[in-house]
């Protein structure tokens, strides 16, 4: 499993990335009881985890800098095979235009990083 971050200026929550994910209509959705972690499946054997996390669980000053520069409210950690990427991306797209916010990955200062307009550049960055 690879780990990126979803990250917004805008204060979400789990229910609200499941609420998109039904809207591209992904084969499942869990919620466990502690509603700071989600597991969807988008298609047959394409998992992902999403995680809720709080900005004060980064410590690296690039990651504090880029929350502040972009004024982030709110951080998600989609854990899952990169390989099934695509399969992830209408999620992220969806969610990129109800709530803006970038993707990033797991280096400091989320680099590279990739907002609604150049997430499509992300699947060269995989590859």
């Amino acid at each position: 499993m690879d780990d990126i971050f979803y990250m917004t200026g805008k204060k979400i929550n789990i229910n609200d990335i499941a609420e998109v994910a039904r809207e591209v209509n992904v084969k499942s959705i869990f919620i466990p009881e502690s509603a700071d972690v989600l597991q969807i499946e988008y298609s047959y054997d394409i998992m992902a985890e999403w995680f809720c996390m709080k900005l004060e669980d980064f410590y690296e000053s690039e990651d504090k800098k880029f929350f502040d520069r972009n004024k982030i409210q709110s951080v998600f950690c989609i854990s899952s095979h990169l390989s099934s990427f695509d399969f992830i991306l209408p999620h992220i797209k969806m969610l990129m235009q109800e709530y803006g916010g970038w993707i990033g990955s797991d280096s400091d200062g989320f680099q590279p990083c990739f907002n609604h307009e150049n997430i499509d550049c992300f699947t060269y960055y995989i590859s």
